[in-house]
């Protein structure tokens, strides 16, 4: 930056002697100017800008103090260094109130006189670097309000590009998007500001790249031009990716990806952004610390996946065979590997299904598990914002463990392969004629071992636990249908509407048709 200097004294020998014995432009002082008087140097003054202006207090025609005062009024940020023979309290109480901040008593110190010109310099150089950050940081943001919603017209954008970059309309840029693998803002930040200094520092070795700061990610911006091939920018991108993920992973940080669009025109920069943001999806079966160059591979959108084995899947739940789960969730998984899913909405809801037939399967098993699901609901609520397939593969199986294992080790019973496998079959056919005679033989044992067994594992009898489970069904079909209560007795197991009734006042406190009156009176409410 330039700095100019203007000393104002009316004896010759001093001021000759600080303007040309003083090193200056060692000091960061791109011009010097001298005047003998105040009226002088005020001319100067109005004539140019004046960063700092060193005066003698006593001079003929207008004084010290009054140059400063006049002079900060053409300037108010003028940096003034007072001279004086005076050492009165007086001339140093105005001389703060016209706001000069240096007041130098003669003989002069040249030493004393430079430390103060030094500190008013690197005080300039950090204003200016503050103002320039500042400026810089309020163009990224409007291009950045352009770039993702188009915020701002054409073409204020076109002219924000041309002023950071110095780009013509019709110049092309390849655009690449670099975005942290972590989902943490703190390692977030600080992996923005290595990935930031590596680009900045490969935009300056590059005539007219630059690097824009986005609310998610890094967009580094590569001139392209007859000298200057799309392979060779994407080597160079891949070599500085590589560097920072082998720091990353050396210190167990978080990894970079980074997504290239194919060379475009500047006003195409929005469109190429969005590009980038999507093939950022690509991780979904990539992985993490990759670069995904826009062409390399074409991926089918909108594709459709289902889970095609649920039952087997909630058999697998009743009898809390987790190993036999996670294998067959794996193979799901490394199926939309297979495929190139790269929708998040696609995977989360695959989690989701996985999820609710979790929940519908243990509360089938008619064991106590609400306890477990309230103490892992945090967890359990929504499906997270993953990166890659594996992970979320990691969080439906964690999640299949914690529940499984926690409902087996709640009930401390340690229940038995064999009630487990009759629970599970009560829960497909209760609405049939069960008896503990069909339940025993079904499980292998003899009846009267079975029903020991039952009762010691789940705290109440077949019977008992058979009309449970079959009136919590009732209530689902008297809450949901308008079919009559005896009717929905028959489809529950109860050939007799009477038992049914009877059973139902037991357990509920009150008869089907109070049931189904208070509930609606409820949805009413």
């Amino acid at each position: 930056m330039d700095i100019k200097l203007l000393i104002v004294d009316d004896e010759v020998q001093i001021r000759k002697g600080i303007e040309k014995g003083i090193p200056w432009k060692e000091l960061g002082i791109s011009k010097v100017q001298s005047a003998p008087n105040g009226v002088a140097a005020l001319e100067i003054i109005r004539a140019e800008r004046t960063d700092i202006l060193i005066t003698d207090i006593r001079m003929p025609g207008m004084d010290g103090l009054e140059l400063a005062r006049k002079a900060k009024t053409v300037q108010e940020n003028m940096h003034i260094i007072i001279l004086s023979g005076f050492s009165e309290f007086d001339y140093a109480k105005q001389a703060i109130s016209i706001g000069v901040k240096d007041y130098l008593l003669k003989p002069i110190k040249v030493r004393e006189l430079t430390d103060n010109v030094i500190s008013i310099v690197k005080k300039m150089q950090e204003e200016v670097k503050v103002k320039s950050l500042s400026d810089r940081i309020q163009t990224e943001e409007r291009i950045a309000q352009y770039l993702l919603m188009k915020k701002s017209d054409e073409a204020e954008f076109m002219s924000l590009i041309q002023s950071l970059s110095g780009l013509a309309n019709e110049d092309k840029v390849m655009c690449v998007l670099l975005e942290s693998d972590t989902k943490d803002m703190k390692e977030d930040r600080d992996l923005r500001e290595r990935i930031l200094e590596s680009f900045e520092k490969e935009a300056a070795a590059h005539k007219s790249d630059f690097v824009i700061r986005l609310p998610r990610h890094i967009l580094y911006a590569a001139r392209m031009d007859l000298c200057r091939s799309r392979a060779q920018v994407i080597r160079q991108i891949e070599e500085i990716v590589h560097g920072v993920n082998k720091i990353s992973k050396e210190k167990k940080l978080p990894t970079v990806s980074a997504a290239v669009s194919e060379n475009s025109l500047l006003s195409e920069m929005p469109d190429a952004v969005d590009v980038c943001i999507h093939l950022l999806n690509k991780r979904l079966y990539m992985g993490t610390g990759v670069v995904v160059p826009e062409g390399e591979e074409t991926v089918e959108e909108n594709i459709s996946f289902y889970i095609d084995n649920e039952e087997q899947i909630r058999k697998y739940i009743l009898k809390f065979q987790y190993e036999e789960i996670q294998s067959c969730i794996g193979k799901h998984f490394q199926k939309m590997k297979e495929m190139r899913v790269s929708s998040y909405d696609l995977v989360k809801g695959v989690c989701l299904t996985l999820k609710q037939l979790l929940f519908h399967g243990i509360r089938e098993t008619g064991l106590d598990a609400e306890q477990v699901l309230e103490k892992n609901k945090n967890f359990m609520l929504e499906v997270p914002d993953l990166l890659t397939i594996e992970e979320y593969e990691n969080w439906i199986c964690n999640l299949y463990y914690l529940i499984l294992k926690g409902v087996a080790e709640h009930t401390k019973r340690n229940v038995s392969n064999t009630i487990v496998a009759a629970a599970a079959y009560i829960s497909t056919h209760y609405h049939e004629e069960l008896t503990v005679e069909e339940l025993s033989a079904y499980v292998n044992k003899s009846k009267n071992y079975f029903s020991y067994l039952f009762k010691k594992e789940m705290k109440i009898s077949f019977t008992e636990y058979l009309n449970r489970y079959r009136i919590d069904q009732a209530c689902i079909l008297l809450d949901t249908t308008l079919d009559l209560a005896g009717e929905i007795g028959q489809r529950v197991g109860f050939k007799d509407e009477k038992y049914f009734s009877t059973v139902f006042k037991k357990m509920m406190g009150c008869t089907p048709s109070q049931y189904r009156k208070n509930r609606g009176t409820e949805k009413e409410s």
